[in-house]
């Protein structure tokens, strides 16, 4: 009698099946048939059993051999894969609703068919299985065609629509929930509606057609069924269409399941230039992708897989085994390339920073450096710089106003690094410095080639960058070495050279590189 009322009236089947004494019932068949119908009326009466105990021993049962009894065996791997699936134990509940769906099919029941491939479809949906997740909710949306009722088919149409967003079919999706959204209007079907508008309005988010997806979601918050998310997502459309500011009023008092939330606060300090918090919303997001990460590893969905079909061939075992060590291993690989890719965007970034704080030094020694002007040797550089310097200087101008930002120092550090690839590799340049140089210090440079003409070319610039006064960090970089300490070892070694010189310009170089010239 609880069977027969359970379609209709599972809170009748769940009231005669809890005045049952399972004491009372002494073959093995009545207790598993009692557990499996009142596992069923829990679930169809929204309370579902608290742990898997009692259904784990039904299906069992009708798992023995000798058995055939395809239609309870196949409710009874259903509701096994239910309670799994309430656990998120989603390699046990695949497995079940594996078997569940065979077995319905074999028995041409279109409805179980239906039920068990929605509930896979689920399952591929929570574990980012997007490809299989579609490619079930069309077996669902058939399924539930060929049994024929409206309200299932309608569920089948919400997943199929789901399938199409989770796959980035965005359009596919707005015309299914555009339809629904008028079935559930003629229906009078409330939920039906609301899920349908939910998702257009996720779609068009997707899709980054931010007006149409801010109409939608001021809709949804105007009405009695609006999500915590809705308010985040509608921030974001308004801080993606350009209004911050309105955006901010949009940030919900409570976090969303999908931490939307968390990406519209980071946009929001970041535009406000909070970086402390905006940082702490990053990482948020960073742990948060990270569990996610680790929650599909945990997943196993392969493992359930490999368990179906050892169920169905047993010569599948080698290769099903194989596939899981190639799963683990790609994951693995994954995991330790994401760690270096990290490791190494932090050390270039780093590395970055230093050049940019170098570079930055530079062009305050250099501007300072040029500034007098009165200064033959100032003079030629400023000269010889030409428009270069002009754009430098200004980059400076707007640094030190501004504030050092990082933008500025950017600049700076870009005309800096133009610089030294001149002072370092441009002849035509070099041989007008020297000739100015000649010119203003009676020919100090040839002289000076004339008395050392097996120095390497760098001894020849560090000279010639000496002379101009340029600082010991500035000839480092235009001579490419690593550190000033470098500067300093070879003028050391310059100097002991002069000092064995005994020619007449001794104490002019000498002069020069002691910077008393």
């Amino acid at each position: 009698e609880a069977e027969m009322l359970m379609a209709e009236h599972p809170d009748s089947s769940l009231a005669l099946l809890e005045a049952v004494n399972p004491s009372e019932l002494r073959s093995e068949s009545s207790r598993a048939l009692y557990g499996l119908l009142l596992t069923q009326a829990q679930f169809k009466n929204y309370a579902p059993p608290q742990d898997d105990s009692l259904i784990t021993v039904v299906a069992d049962y009708y798992e023995g051999a000798g058995r055939d009894d395809s239609p309870h065996r196949m409710l009874a791997n259903y509701y096994y894969g239910r309670t799994r699936l309430n656990e998120k134990d989603y390699a046990k509940s695949l497995f079940a609703f594996f078997n569940a769906y065979e077995l319905a099919t074999a028995e041409a029941d279109p409805f179980w068919a239906a039920m068990a491939a929605e509930r896979i479809c689920e399952i591929y949906r929570e574990t980012y299985n997007y490809k299989e997740m579609q490619k079930f909710a069309e077996i669902e949306l058939q399924n539930f065609r060929k049994f024929g009722n409206p309200l299932y088919i309608h569920d089948g149409l919400l997943d199929m629509a789901m399938a199409y967003h989770c796959n980035e079919k965005y359009d596919s999706a707005i015309q299914l929930c555009r339809e629904l959204a008028d079935t559930a209007h003629k229906y009078k079907d409330c939920t039906l509606g609301d899920d349908a508008a939910h998702l257009m309005a996720l779609s068009f988010f997707g899709k980054a057609q931010y007006d149409s997806a801010s109409i939608h979601y001021e809709t949804l918050l105007k009405s009695t069924t609006a999500l915590a998310s809705d308010s985040a997502y509608l921030g974001l459309c308004l801080f993606n269409l350009g209004n911050p500011q309105r955006a901010a009023e949009f940030i919900p008092e409570l976090s969303s399941v999908n931490n939307v939330d968390s990406w519209l606060r980071y946009k929001i300090f970041l535009f406000l230039n909070d970086r402390d918090n905006a940082l702490s919303m990053l990482q948020t997001l960073m742990a948060d992708g990270d569990t996610m990460l680790k929650d599909q590893i945990k997943y196993n969905l392969s493992g359930s897989l490999i368990d179906y079909h050892n169920y169905k061939a047993n010569i599948e075992n080698e290769r099903n085994r194989f596939t899981k060590v190639i799963l683990l291993l790609i994951i693995t690989i994954s995991i330790l390339f994401l760690i270096i890719v990290i490791i190494f965007s932090y050390l270039y970034i780093k590395k970055q920073r230093f050049l940019i704080e170098r570079n930055v030094s530079l062009a305050n020694n250099l501007s300072e450096m040029l500034t007098v002007q009165t200064d033959y040797k100032n003079s030629a550089v400023l000269e010889l710089l030409s428009q270069r310097f002009k754009v430098l200087d200004s980059f400076c101008q707007t640094m030190y106003e501004g504030g050092s930002t990082p933008q500025a120092k950017r600049k700076v550090s870009k005309e800096v690094d133009k610089l030294i690839k001149q002072f370092s590799d441009d002849k035509d340049k070099i041989k007008e410095l020297e000739d100015y140089a000649d010119k203003h210090y009676d020919g100090v440079m040839t002289k000076f080639h004339s008395d050392f003409p097996n120095l390497i070319k760098n001894d020849y610039l560090l000279f010639l960058y000496s002379l101009y006064g340029f600082s010991s960090s500035a000839i480092a970089l235009f001579l490419d070495l690593d550190n000033v300490s470098g500067v300093y070892d070879r003028r050391k070694r310059l100097k002991n050279k002069i000092k064995e010189f005994k020619g007449e310009n001794k104490k002019i170089f000498y002069d020069v590189l002691d910077k008393r010239l």
